[in-house]
């Protein structure tokens, strides 16, 4: 896929910050949001219905729930009436200054997820991105209204689209993803019931111990680090499958007791 293909192809999602699991900043809304009681309205479902059904991905939504708004990102004024007035200043996503810029997506975003875009400008991706305008930045794997967070099917083919046997630029990452992906989502089952059980005992000492193995793998995702995700990825599935089989005994040692 050439690079022009590549930006329109996801030109079109990229509306607002993404969410992926750290936390963001809560910024304040007008009582009045013209963008919300305009794009939410019915006619612009005829009228534009691409704008349409953005707006619905951003309702409910993790930033619309963190008061995250379209002005946020976009600019404007949501406390005008009028579309011209609300739109004023808003500069076309083409437009080199623009915050959605397919370059500069990584800077409006870095304003609220500041330490994953600090990881993100460590990579190639980031590098190519500055020196070409092409490549993946955020909303290639987190969509923008939506928020999505990883999983398999996201990141593999979000890989596949550049890497590949067709493209000779380093295949073997996608299986290398997928594989890790596979680790992480076993992982996560087992990090739950460790959570719920750690909470329930009053030790929220050891959940800080295996989010802050978690954390490693998020940041290692975003520098695209695969040999630091590969040994991660093991050591925090072996981690937890450890810790379950330990918490499962020492459940049973309390049934027994009473």
């Amino acid at each position: 896929m050439n690079n022009n293909k590549f930006k329109r192809a996801l030109s079109g999602a990229i509306l607002i910050l993404f969410v992926f699991s750290f936390p963001a900043v809560t910024l304040s809304a007008s009582e009045f949001d013209s963008c919300t009681q305009c794009h939410d309205d019915n006619k612009l479902k005829v009228r534009n219905k691409k704008l349409y059904e953005y707006f619905q991905n951003w309702t409910g939504s993790a930033h619309e729930t963190s008061g995250v708004s379209c002005s946020d990102c976009h600019g404007g004024n949501p406390e005008e009436k009028t579309k011209e007035l609300a739109h004023e200043g808003i500069l076309q996503q083409s437009d080199p200054e623009s915050a959605l810029n397919f370059r500069n997506i990584p800077k409006t975003c870095g304003m609220c997820h500041s330490e994953i875009k600090d990881h993100f400008m460590k990579s190639e991706h980031y590098r190519l991105l500055q020196k070409t305008g092409s490549g993946p930045n955020c909303v290639t794997c987190h969509s923008s209204m939506s928020s999505r967070t990883y999983f398999k099917a996201i990141v593999v083919d979000a890989c596949a689209t550049c890497h590949n046997e067709k493209t000779k630029n380093h295949p073997e990452i996608v299986e290398q993803s997928r594989t890790i992906m596979k680790r992480l989502s076993h992982a996560e089952g087992y990090q739950k019931w460790a959570e719920f059980y750690y909470e329930s005992t009053g030790r929220k000492g050891e959940i800080q111990k295996m989010n802050k193995l978690v954390d490693n793998i998020h940041r290692a995702w975003h520098e695209f680090n695969f040999k630091d995700l590969d040994k991660l990825s093991k050591e925090l599935l072996n981690d937890l499958k450890g810790r379950l089989n330990d918490l499962k005994k020492e459940k049973k040692g309390k049934a027994e007791k009473k």
